[in-house]
């Protein structure tokens, strides 16, 4: 009788670990992707949370280097920016990027519990995550140099005008003949003050006599001077 009722309580335990053991098997796992692990600052991104076969899921959400904005769910949804709770199957949260250039931004799903489509059997499961890195923001190419104008050729120099030929000088005028009777006239007013030849004429023998006369005196003056020293 003993050994019966032994036998009862090791096939129960067995049925009760294989039970458990099946469950185990068959929990849903809870799957996190995001649509672009390297973004740039200020881009907005999306986090997907999947738990295919599930009843619903409750979680614990950790983000770094994100700002929320909104989320969606395809069931009965009670989620907000730090928890999910949701009777479904998917719930998307947007993000905005917040993180700097090179660094890495996170999304961790924590203390997760998961049902079953019954929602009779619930079960923990492990912590699940993703994350990026923000890209460096691309540089501008240059842009290319562009090329000098080409000079514009010099317009030609416009030939100096022609000097215009000098006039040609006019002829001076003839000098208009002189009148003889104002010539005299002229001639005799310019010589009113000079001697008359006829004066001279006149005058010159008183000249040469009064020359003969003192030569004479001068010889007799000098021969009496010899005469006085002998």
């Amino acid at each position: 009788m003993m050994k019966k009722g032994l036998l009862l309580v090791l096939a129960a335990m067995l049925l009760l670990s294989m039970s458990v053991t099946a469950f185990a098997a068959a929990a849903p796992s809870v799957n996190v992707s995001v649509s672009d692990p390297n973004p740039k600052t200020g881009d907005t991104i999306t986090v997907t949370v999947t738990c295919p076969g599930s009843g619903g899921i409750d979680a614990r959400i950790t983000a770094t280097g994100l700002e929320y904005v909104s989320h969606t769910a395809d069931g009965m949804d009670q989620s907000d920016a730090e928890h999910i709770i949701l009777a479904g199957t998917k719930v998307t949260y947007t993000y905005k990027v917040t993180a700097k250039e090179g660094e890495t931004f996170s999304f961790v799903l924590s203390k997760i519990v998961v049902s079953d489509e019954t929602g009779a059997n619930v079960t923990s499961v492990e912590d699940t995550s993703v994350k990026g890195e923000v890209a460096a923001a691309a540089t501008k190419p240059s842009e290319p140099t562009k090329p000098s104008e080409t000079a514009k050729p010099s317009e030609p120099t416009k030939p100096s005008e022609t000097a215009k030929p000098s006039e040609t000088a006019k002829p001076s005028e003839t000098a208009k003949p002189t009148n003889p009777a104002e010539t005299t006239t002229a001639a005799e007013g310019e010589t009113d003050d000079v001697p008359k030849t006829g004066d001279e004429t006149s005058a010159m023998p008183y000249v040469l006599i009064l020359v003969g006369v003192a030569g004479v005196a001068a010889a007799t003056f000098a021969l009496r001077r010899k005469q006085g020293s002998k």
